[in-house]
């Protein structure tokens, strides 16, 4: 499997829309970036909410209609004209349209009211999809990827609503420490913002002082999803490092410590050894011990065995110039998160 193409940042198209009063009537916010794309979403809801909301504004959520009831009340609502205003306003969450396709919906909406604008939040998109195809085209696709550059603008954002300054060396250490998630990162800038109160910039020292370290329960989310045998969300956590900057090389160090540390846990647990006193020896919390120990308890001793001397093998090919990193860390992960084990 090659390396997951890059989702290019295009989340500015919103804002941008938003500044110029220029609309479309289609739009589709798409991405695992969920801070900023949740924001810009109701950003362009408030932007486009019309006169008299309460009879012009709908509001649909999939995780709680589905499927076909979904799309019919999409579609009745789309087809009722606007109550004493120009225009009506449907906002969808977590549709699932842009991910399987509903062609009777993809269908409607070429021949839906001009009165009717509709806008979408969802977590991924099918470009493949003449649904997709046909938002990018009309509308606005507007993608929200987990990168260095995209998290900039939130960040930024807010420590300038805040009077903070930052230098770009001290972003990087902030994002070296707190990852990706730009749910956690608001959190921990609440604290530094906290921490500094009474001066402008926010240094080095004060990340190391403050902000919590994610790395390691960065890397435990990539071994327990393949515990948890989800290749997808194994891929995408691993997708995430790659994202932030750490080489095939460190994530398959990172994961022969990860799945060593199992083995000692299942070991240690078989002898009668306690969750606190493990976490004494290991220098890790209860709650962290604790998440361990289930992971290691969806793996046999063969297999955990078997994952660290396939890591050790792999690390001599990457080594030697053998084996190409990329192709052999998506081999490794993919066959430890599948039910039916294959040779590597």
């Amino acid at each position: 499997m090659a390396f997951k193409k890059e989702i290019k940042d295009t989340s500015h198209y919103v804002r941008d829309d938003i500044k110029s009063g220029n609309f479309k009537r289609f739009y589709l916010l798409s991405g695992d970036e969920t801070y900023s794309r949740d924001l810009d979403f109701s950003l362009l809801k408030k932007a486009l909410m019309p006169e008299m909301a309460e009879m012009n504004f709908s509001e649909f959520d999939g995780r709680f209609m589905k499927g076909a009831a979904l799309c019919d009340a999409i579609i009745e609502a789309a087809d009722t004209l606007p109550f004493f205003a120009e225009k009506k306003l449907i906002s969808v969450s977590f549709s699932g349209f842009f991910k399987k396709a509903d062609e009777h919906f993809t269908e409607y909406i070429k021949k839906m009211p001009e009165s009717t604008i509709l806008i979408f939040k969802e977590n991924e998109c099918d470009k493949r999809l003449s649904l997709t195809k046909y938002f990018d085209k009309e509308g606005r696709l507007s993608e929200y990827p987990k990168t260095l550059e995209g998290l900039r603008r939130p960040i930024l954002t807010i420590l300038a609503k805040n009077k903070k300054q930052i230098r770009p060396s001290t972003y990087e250490r902030l994002i070296d420490k707190a990852g990706l998630d730009m749910e956690f990162i608001s959190h921990e800038l609440e604290k530094l913002i906290a921490y500094t109160e009474g001066r402008e910039e926010i240094t080095i020292a004060d990340v190391n002082a403050v902000v919590s370290d994610r790395t390691e329960e960065d890397a435990f989310a990539l071994t327990n999803a393949m515990a948890d045998r989800n290749k997808k969300a194994a891929l995408d956590a691993l997708y995430d490092k790659l994202r932030l900057g750490t080489n095939m090389f460190g994530i398959l160090t990172m994961l022969y410590h990860q799945f060593n540390t199992l083995l000692i846990i299942k070991e240690a647990q078989a002898k009668g050894i306690s969750n606190e006193e493990l976490a004494a020896k290991l220098n890790y919390k209860p709650y962290a011990v604790k998440q361990r120990a289930e992971a290691a308890a969806r793996y046999t001793f063969k297999e955990l065995t078997s994952f660290i001397n396939d890591c050790a093998v792999i690390q001599e090919k990457i080594r030697t110039g053998e084996t190409d990193p990329e192709f052999a860390v998506e081999r490794l992960i993919i066959k430890y998160s599948s039910r039916i084990k294959a040779e590597i």
